[in-house]
């Protein structure tokens, strides 16, 4: 039998293996993306029977993107995406190069620093509505014991501190996955690298930006695309803190999406609007795909 057969009679069994996992990407992924699709150009407010028969439509586009309110929450959820993901990245680095040092109990500072992962963002979201209530919120408290506030703050009722109130408590829940990813990396750098930029004089900065830094690039790159995409689509926390406000200053897209949906009963014009996250979340993805393909060593 020749190698061009056997080549062949490979592909035809790869692809055969291949098979129920692409029929349920397909029924799973696939047919509920084409689903909303078609239903972003039908103008109706309930799914039922009769909403194979609306007729399609680009009303619910042009209306999103005629509302100054819908370009508000697309700024809101890109500066919320941006701000969550940096802040997380930087403390995630950091304890991640904390935890890769040897020291006395290293295994329980691990455990210790992935507990709020797990946690479910809504009990996350009470743990912070507790912490930064304005009369006996632990927070209030504790600044104005060190006389950084004069009087107690509103943290989630105040327009200019709610904003901030939930990316800090998306932050909590998001760090200790990139401590996680970028610890596991953190494994796979030779310390022959450190020994040999040490005995040519590089300090720990040079280190950092020479060798760790470059050799993290491809995980800390999946890290950014993992969390990036949560971020964007973080509801549970943001609504649970806040329910969009006050004065929409927390309205995110996911937020607003679920107001067409349930409150305004808009089920075409909230579907408009998960079409366009998706796009925004490929976009997203093929910036930084190009990182994906670099390799340190």
């Amino acid at each position: 039998m020749s190698k061009f057969n056997i080549s062949v009679k490979r592909k035809l069994v790869s692809g055969v293996f291949l098979l129920p996992a692409a029929f349920v990407s397909a029924l799973f992924i696939a047919y509920p993306i084409f689903l909303v699709t078609k239903l972003s150009f039908q103008k109706v407010k309930m799914i039922s029977s009769n909403t194979a028969y609306a007729p399609y439509t680009l009303a619910n586009y042009i209306n999103i993107f005629s509302n100054p309110d819908f370009w508000d929450s697309v700024w809101l959820t890109l500066l919320f995406t941006f701000l969550g993901t940096a802040i997380s990245f930087i403390i995630g680095m950091y304890t991640a190069l904390l935890l890769n040092k040897k020291f006395a109990g290293r295994v329980l500072a691990r455990s210790l620093i992935m507990l709020p992962w797990p946690i479910p963002a809504i009990a996350v979201s009470i743990i912070f509505i507790w912490m930064l209530n304005a009369n006996f919120g632990i927070v209030n408290q504790v600044l104005y014991s060190l006389k950084i506030i004069p009087e107690n703050v509103a943290w989630l009722t105040t327009v200019n501190t709610a904003f901030f109130s939930v990316v800090a408590a998306s932050v909590w829940k998001a760090y200790p996955f990139f401590t996680l990813m970028l610890l596991a990396g953190l494994q796979n750098v030779p310390l022959e690298l450190y020994e040999a930029s040490e005995i040519d004089g590089a300090n720990v900065v040079q280190q950092f930006t020479h060798i760790t830094f470059p050799a993290l690039l491809n995980v800390s790159t999946v890290s950014f695309l993992l969390n990036g995409v949560w971020f964007f689509k973080n509801f549970d926390i943001v609504y649970g803190m806040t329910g969009g406000g006050p004065a929409r200053s927390t309205e995110l897209l996911s937020v607003k999406l679920y107001f067409e949906a349930f409150q305004y009963y808009k089920m075409g014009m909230a579907s408009a609007i998960g079409v366009v996250c998706l796009i925004i979340c490929v976009l997203m993805i093929i910036a930084l795909s190009p990182f994906l393909n670099k390799e340190f060593y």
